[in-house]
């Protein structure tokens, strides 16, 4: 059977879901969380409560004004220790359960999103109220729900679809709800994840305005272009966003994270999080409450910290690695994998022989190679003016392509930010 897939490049490494079995785990609260005031793209938050304060799961611990930024919540029930350099430390009371509601009384689907602080789920976290209010709601004819999950180790959101299928489908009805179009859904699902397309499939009643899609199993499906082109076949303009065609992309946790919002008056206060990698015996899909430390996940799954080689948050692709193991886990954290020195064991950068293998693979149709070697002699301008490297969406594939090992995405990553320091303006079709 072939299945939809995006239109250029792309990569297949091996998926290596050994957690897709493993059902959702409650994660026990650790002895203490640091609940950092910015894990979204835009403003940070502020601290709106202090030292000594008493908190419960869900009271609002930092607040915004800014347009583009998310509200903050306990994870826990315990004892604010410290709220100070960005983040907020709270001593956990393993005997209270206690938890705080979101007043959702007389106010719009929006407003809850927006008081829930939840962010988008799939790793950008870019505010979900900010995506969900586009310069032109009636606009949007089509939502995209993101259930690729095309990085190889995660199952978060295999998972989640499995388990909660009814959860993301009703809050997939509640996104439709808020524009004025009601538009019809597409659910985009690797067909790696073929048990998930069925069990969505089953929960979908024919008259509703959804459609599950099951996709090619190829890397970066994820990417919300690539997802798109797939899904709807359109391809959203260099330099623009989905909105700029009619479209709204979500990930299925957000979905998710709206639902729970709206029936429950739940805020954002943890999220599905896999734990795998060569050093873990039994990948696990844990829901772990938001600012609990990566040590503290690496400790209850077993790991011996004395062979990590090397510890990424989200997958091996995107995914960044730490430094620390007592970085805390935030809403954007679809993973934690530990890695032994075999596992990540880097080749020797060499001279780029020109073979052209980062240009083919590559889904934006840039030349990575040149982008690479305009960053390596500091050619800002030159990048700027010629091959629109902002477009490159930081999906690694030229790096893994690469015969000599040369380090293209971290090199284009620098380009990037060089670039964003000059003043730059988005354009989208009339």
């Amino acid at each position: 059977m072939k299945f939809p897939s995006f239109a250029r490049g792309g990569v297949h490494p091996s998926g290596n879901k050994f957690s897709r079995k493993a059902g959702i785990t409650d994660l026990p609260a650790p002895d203490e969380v640091s609940i950092p005031l910015s894990q979204h793209i835009g403003a940070p938050a502020r601290a709106t409560v202090k030292k000594g304060d008493v908190v419960k799961i869900g009271t609002l611990i930092a607040d915004t004004d800014c347009a583009c930024s998310a509200k903050v919540h306990s994870s826990v029930c315990g004892t604010v220790k410290s709220a100070e350099n960005g983040i907020i430390t709270i001593t956990v009371d393993h005997n209270s359960h206690d938890t705080e509601q979101l007043n959702t009384e007389n106010k719009s689907l929006l407003e809850i999103i927006k008081d829930a602080g939840i962010v988008g789920m799939g790793g950008a976290s870019f505010p979900t109220h900010v995506k969900l209010s586009p310069p032109d709601p009636a606009h949007i004819d089509i939502l995209v729900i993101n259930g690729a999950e095309c990085e190889p180790y995660l199952t978060a959101d295999h998972r989640l679809m499995m388990e909660k299928g009814t959860a993301v489908i009703d809050g997939v009805k509640l996104l439709q709800g808020i524009f004025p179009s009601k538009p019809k859904a597409f659910i985009g699902i690797e067909a790696n994840k073929m048990d998930a397309v069925h069990h969505l499939r089953r929960l979908i009643d024919i008259n509703e305005n959804i459609e599950v899609q099951s996709l090619k199993t190829m890397y970066p499906q994820g990417g919300e272009k690539q997802l798109i082109k797939a899904l709807i076949g359109k391809e959203v303009p260099s330099a623009g966003l989905p909105f700029c065609i009619g479209i709204i992309v979500q990930n299925v946790g957000t979905a998710f994270a709206v639902h729970e919002a709206y029936r429950f008056k739940k805020p954002l206060t943890d999220r599905v999080v896999t734990v795998s990698g060569d050093l873990v015996r039994e990948p696990v899909n844990l829901k772990v409450p938001i600012g609990a430390p990566v040590s503290y996940l690496l400790k209850y799954c077993g790991v011996e910290t004395e062979k990590i080689a090397k510890v990424i948050l989200g997958g091996p692709m995107m995914g960044n690695a730490i430094s620390n193991l007592d970085t805390p886990v935030t809403k954007a954290c679809s993973g934690v994998l530990a890695m032994s020195e075999n596992a990540c064991r880097e080749v020797e950068e060499r001279d780029c022989i020109g073979c052209g293998k980062c240009v083919d693979v590559c889904p934006i149709g840039l030349m990575p190679n040149m982008l690479a070697k305009l960053s390596k002699n500091n050619m800002v301008e030159e990048a700027k003016s010629r091959f629109w490297c902002l477009d490159c969406i930081e999906c690694g594939c030229c790096s893994y392509s690469c015969p000599a090992g040369i380090k293209i995405v971290q090199r284009i990553k620098v380009l990037k930010a060089e670039i964003k320091k000059q003043p730059r303006q988005r354009s989208c079709p009339a």
